[in-house]
């Protein structure tokens, strides 16, 4: 029976969780599983990527408990939070989703994973523990943290939590672990009364000094170009591209550049011998940015 192996230490939030299935499954297939419920079902039918031509399988989920945690009452509301107001959803029948949730008789996210799975019983799923060392500990206690707040800020916390968000930022190991958390954070900076709270008095007048137009750099894998964190040097970029280089069958990593109005940066930190810059990768115009692989040039479509 062929074997697939889930990475749960690389699952925390719900975006990470499609992110993880897309490593495994989707394989040799030039476009990728979306973030839907109805997505991964589609996947299990079969028939594509890493199962096609697989009657069945067992599938080892890595750090299951884990997994159930990062998918589990926070991520969930967040989930069915973002459905409210929009059409596309029977507002009733979300509102009743999230009230059974909140009184601990709903279902997360996990659970209805799992329920997915459980319609396509050749597929079957072994759970597993997994032993995190350090830097997984400590970049799942920053998603942790990341879900906390974003938590707090849909409560109408945003003025008071707004000084904590540097910190948290900047402390995390990688932001990028739990990119449904921190776009709803980064999001909701812009509705705060004065966003540039968020950064050190310096940091404000150093953005307050940039020209109008601003030439930026980031540095990723293959897959995460479109993330918030940039810089203003392209040699910090290319290291953070690079970073990954030595371990065994890692791609080779892609280098960034655009350039943005200043109005449109949510914040720089300056530190670590580094000018970070936030952007909403929403609000960039991608076919002006600049993608190439590093090394060869090599211009990349995204």
């Amino acid at each position: 029976m062929v074997t697939f192996t889930v990475d749960g230490r690389r699952i925390h939030d719900i975006s990470t969780l499609y992110a993880e299935l897309n490593r495994v499954f989707m394989q040799g297939v030039d476009w990728q599983l979306g973030a839907s419920l109805d997505g991964l079902n589609d996947l299990l039918h079969g028939g594509y990527g890493a199962l096609e031509g697989v009657d069945e399988a067992v599938i080892e989920w890595l750090a299951f408990e884990e997994t159930r945690e990062a998918l589990g009452v926070p991520a969930t509301r967040a989930w069915l939070r973002a459905k409210l107001g929009r059409a596309a959803f029977d507002q009733v029948a979300v509102a009743e989703q999230l009230a059974a949730l909140e009184s601990g008789a709903g279902r997360t996210y996990f659970a209805l994973v799992l329920e997915v799975f459980a319609d396509h019983p050749r597929w079957q799923i072994h759970p597993r523990p997994a032993a995190e060392d350090a830097y997984a500990r400590h970049v799942r206690a920053g998603c942790g943290e990341a879900r906390a707040l974003a938590d707090r800020i849909a409560a109408g916390e945003l003025e008071r939590v707004l000084p904590l968000i540097r910190r948290l930022w900047v402390e995390t190991e990688s932001p990028s672990a739990c990119p449904d958390a921190w776009a709803e954070i980064w999001v909701a900076v812009r509705r705060a009364s004065d966003p540039t709270r968020v950064m050190p008095r310096a940091d404000r007048r150093r953005l307050a000094a940039l020209g109008q137009r601003v030439r930026v750099f980031r540095g990723a894998q293959p897959g995460t170009e479109r993330g918030w964190s940039w810089t203003l040097e392209r040699a910090v970029a290319e290291d953070f591209a690079r970073r990954h280089d030595d371990e065994e069958g890692a791609s080779a990593g892609v280098l960034c550049t655009a350039e943005v109005s200043r109005d449109a940066i949510l914040a720089l930190f300056t530190g670590g011998g580094e000018t970070e810059i936030v952007l909403d990768p929403a609000e960039l115009t991608w076919s002006e940015v600049t993608v190439e692989r590093l090394g060869d040039s090599e211009k990349v479509d995204t």
